[in-house]
């Protein structure tokens, strides 16, 4: 009996409906008072407990830019725009198998290219082999033959990395089994 590799792609896609699931996708809310600065009519303080009402404290960050919280990615924005750019150039329909083969050479294809050390390209190369038939089987249930044609498109074309290429086509083309 043979055992297939665990599949990076279906832990990739489990991430991604885990996202989409959680709301990452959404409009974040209202970012909190600018540290140091309470709002106005009580609200800046906490109460305790026993009742005891305390100030806030100074809240320290990394990133003290109170709008930053709504300066992330728009996802969704971002699915539609390729979704119009690529439309096109992906099939309505097509076959799962063929599709998900072909994001999977391009993979290989890229990794091949771009990794110049030929000990890192030689156990890159090595790994996506050993995971072949589970990333395939990961695919054709997880993704749509659209999504795999439009990361095909985006490995061969703008040299993105699988997981990159995944997660933007599978927003972009939903429908899979996730």
């Amino acid at each position: 009996m043979v055992v297939a590799a665990p599949s990076h792609l279906r832990r990739l896609l489990r991430v991604v409906a885990f996202a989409a699931a959680a709301g990452c996708a959404q409009t974040p809310p209202a970012p909190p008072p600018t540290a140091g600065h309470a709002p106005r009519g009580g609200e800046g303080r906490t109460q305790s407990s026993r009742g005891a009402v305390a100030p806030l404290t100074r809240v320290r960050v990394a990133n003290r830019d109170p709008g930053s919280v709504g300066k992330g990615p728009d996802y969704d924005a971002e699915s539609r725009t390729l979704a119009a750019r690529l439309g096109p150039r992906v099939p309505a329909v097509g076959d799962p198998e063929a599709a998900c083969r072909a994001m999977l050479d391009a993979a290989r294809r890229r990794y091949a290219a771009v990794d110049t050390d030929p000990r890192v390209r030689a156990r890159i190369l090595a790994e996506l082999d050993r995971t072949r038939a589970a990333d395939e089987a990961a695919c054709r249930e997880e993704l749509t033959p659209q999504a795999a044609r439009c990361a095909t498109l985006l490995l061969d074309e703008e040299g993105a990395e699988l997981d990159l290429a995944v997660d933007r086509c599978a927003r972009a083309f939903p429908g899979g089994r996730r």
